[in-house]
């Protein structure tokens, strides 16, 4: 009975001795079975990112045996920038039981770094000008990955690691939390992140080595984030589920919303690989919100525009994202009145080259250009929805025909700037280098049509050159100046012809340079602004022969000038009436202008009180500012020319008069009170 007692406790005892021996040689083997250079390829073949463990692995023994890695560096392979993870260490937390019989299970692994950076992967040698950072700063990192009690983490043969895993873990989840620190352009701020991982085997294949992956339940926080100019930027990204396919190399986010206070944007994702290389794409649908009050909270404004502006800001379309450049398909925007729709591609590369072409029903642009303080004013527009309105037909994107550069194409039912209305325009922009062009055509430019080519020459950055060439004829003269200063001194149907340069970095030194001619013809028109009614009425005629004397058939002018300042020598204007001829000058800087004419009554087409008028000279001047310019005109050597003309047709009744009456020299009389 004693030796059974005996075998028994030996054989109880080898167990508990196997345990002992293998617990105190666990650190050897986990050391020197190659842990470290497995973990290092298994990063590297994963991410493409170098893994540098230094020392041996460290083993801590307890119910959940810890195994400690690091310091560890992390870096991208051949970049020649400095190491992605300083001062980084990883802990992984592993099954005791599993330990005991050969085999390391993961429970969790936590990953602590005082210093993350990360190249975003947008070739900074391009030329493009993005406010995108080179690379992403982090501090203060950790990362934690975690798998309840009752799911089998991922495990390997500790004897054998080369060989890849033996179990895949099937449901984890991942903490992490850290702090942004980018410099240029700057990015601030804490970050947090939690998501559950999913990995599943496929029962027929019992190797699977990559089974597919999954997120679910991804949450992204940010708090008091700064981004670029904005302060105190509190945002949440979610995504319902992220799929990975191994097979395919894709990952997909069917559903994916990011949020800021009043910022809604609903997306969907997936980054696939090519030829090429990874390509992501995707659609957006930002919802209607009121984008001065989000910029203003967050400290972006409340820059240029009237308060009342960018109320209403909603977008939707497709995007595809890969390394030889973006291109933006479907798209369509609401701002305020106006709804817009288009496509662009932006091409990477030394030369970058970007496409744009867009149509939008109507815009005015001038509430957006003016500067005025900030003001209470109505805040979110009602009914700011894509939904809400007819949408519009995204035109075409041509193939760009030039390398380098920027191409836009407008069309626009309505477009408003400095006070004009363009109707049915239709431009043509583009910048190359230092050259920028612009071909701007508008069907309906006030009942008449326009077309012009505009120019600017950069290359000399501290003095650029602009010029203009354009046409605009049978416009409607008074409606043109009605919008353009409110007053309309000269109406009819007009054609202007313009060929002008300048020189200069602002609109001060424009002015002051600016040379070239100006060609002007007006037809049927009248000019309200001179009133001969003084006159007329004198000698016999009505108010309504003055208006009628006003009326127009031809207007014509030509202005040539440099350095700011015009001359005309040929104004002229012929009407039924007057003829009136006169030069001057317009002093663009200052814009104020003096003209000196002269009016000469004719003989009207038909006989009335007017006909004795002709030959007589009215010498008129107009001068001030072009906002008011002032008309004068010297009547009296007229009246006096018409009342002796009055006299002398009227000699006869004077004679028959001075009979009656019995007054000697009535005529002289007459004349000396006249003064003629």
């Amino acid at each position: 009975m004693s030796k059974l007692i005996k075998i028994g406790l030996v054989l109880l005892a080898m167990p508990l001795l196997l345990v002992l021996a293998l617990a105190a040689t666990a650190p050897f083997w986990i050391g020197r079975i190659g842990l470290a250079p497995a973990i290092e390829t298994a990063v590297h073949e994963t991410t493409g990112y170098g893994l540098s463990i230094d020392g041996e692995p460290r083993l801590r023994l307890s119910s959940t045996p810890v195994v400690e890695l690091g310091p560890l560096s992390l870096s991208s392979d051949g970049d020649g920038q400095s190491p992605l993870a300083q001062g980084a260490a990883l802990r992984l937390h592993v099954s005791a039981l599993a330990l005991l019989i050969g085999r390391l299970e993961l429970r969790q692994a936590v990953f602590d770094a005082e210093q993350l950076s990360f190249p975003v992967g947008v070739p900074q040698t391009t030329g493009w000008q993005m406010p995108i950072p080179a690379r992403i700063d982090v501090q203060n990192a950790h990362i934690e990955l975690r798998y309840p009690d009752q799911t089998p983490g991922p495990s390997w043969n500790l004897f054998a690691l080369d060989r890849g895993i033996l179990r895949v873990g099937q449901r984890g989840r991942v903490e992490a939390r850290f702090e942004l620190d980018t410099v240029k352009p700057r990015l601030a701020g804490g970050l947090a992140l939690s998501a559950g991982i999913e990995r599943t085997s496929n029962p027929a294949l019992a190797m699977q080595i990559d089974p597919p992956l999954r997120f679910v339940d991804f949450q992204l926080w940010g708090s008091d984030l700064s981004i670029g100019e904005g302060d105190g930027l509190d945002l949440a990204l979610a995504a319902e589920s992220i799929e990975q396919n191994p097979t395919s190399g894709t990952w997909q986010v069917p559903a994916l919303t990011l949020t800021s206070s009043t910022l809604h944007i609903d997306s969907a994702l997936e980054l696939r690989r090519d030829q090429v290389g990874q390509v992501l794409a995707g659609r957006f649908d930002v919802a209607g919100f009121d984008l001065r009050g989000w910029m203003q909270t967050h400290g972006y404004g409340p820059g240029r525009g009237a308060p009342s502006t960018l109320r209403c800001a909603a977008a939707r379309g497709q995007f595809m994202l890969d390394s030889d450049g973006l291109l933006l398909e479907s798209a369509e925007l609401l701002v305020d009145a106006t709804h817009a729709a288009g496509s662009a591609s932006v091409r990477f590369g030394l030369q970058p080259t970007t496409t744009t072409v867009l149509v939008l029903d109507q815009l005015d642009l001038d509430p957006y250009l003016i500067d005025e303080p900030p003001q209470s004013s109505p805040g979110f527009a009602s009914g700011c929805a894509l939904s809400a309105i007819s949408p519009l037909n995204p035109p075409v994107l041509p193939e760009p025909d030039m390398q380098g550069g920027q191409s836009v194409q407008l069309e626009a039912d309505l477009l408003r700037v400095g006070g004009l209305s363009c109707r049915q325009l239709a431009a043509d922009l583009q910048q190359q280098g230092g050259l920028a062009s612009a071909d701007i055509k508008v069907a309906d430019f006030y009942s008449g049509h326009l077309s012009a080519h505009a120019e600017r020459d950069t290359r000399d950055s501290a003095n650029p050159r602009q010029t203009v060439r354009g046409q605009a004829l049978a416009m409607d003269a008074s409606a043109l100046l009605m919008d353009l200063r409110g007053t309309a001194p000269i109406s009819g149907d007009a054609d202007v012809r313009v060929e002008l340069a300048a020189s200069g970095s602002d609109a001060e030194a424009l002015k002051g340079d600016l040379s070239g001619s100006v060609e002007v013809e007006i037809r049927n028109g009248h000019l309200p602004g001179l009133d001969i009614t003084p006159m007329l009425t004198a000698i016999g005629g009505s108010p309504a022969d003055a208006v009628a004397a006003t009326a127009f058939e031809t207007f014509s002018a030509t202005a040539i000038g440099s350095g700011g300042l015009f001359q005309t020598k040929d104004l002229s204007v012929r009407s039924p009436l007057l003829l009136i001829s006169g030069q001057g000058r317009f002093d663009v800087p200052v814009e104020t202008l003096d003209l000196e004419l002269l009016a000469t009554f004719v003989t009207p087409p038909k006989q009335n009180a007017l006909s004795g008028l002709a030959g007589l000279q009215v010498p008129m001047t107009i001068t001030g500012t072009w906002q008011q310019p002032a008309w004068q005109a010297d009547f009296g050597p007229a009246l006096r020319a018409g009342a002796d003309r009055v006299l002398k047709r009227n000699r006869a009744s004077l004679r028959r008069l001075e009979e009656r009456t019995g007054i000697k020299g009535l005529e002289k009389k007459l004349r000396d009170m006249l003064g003629f």
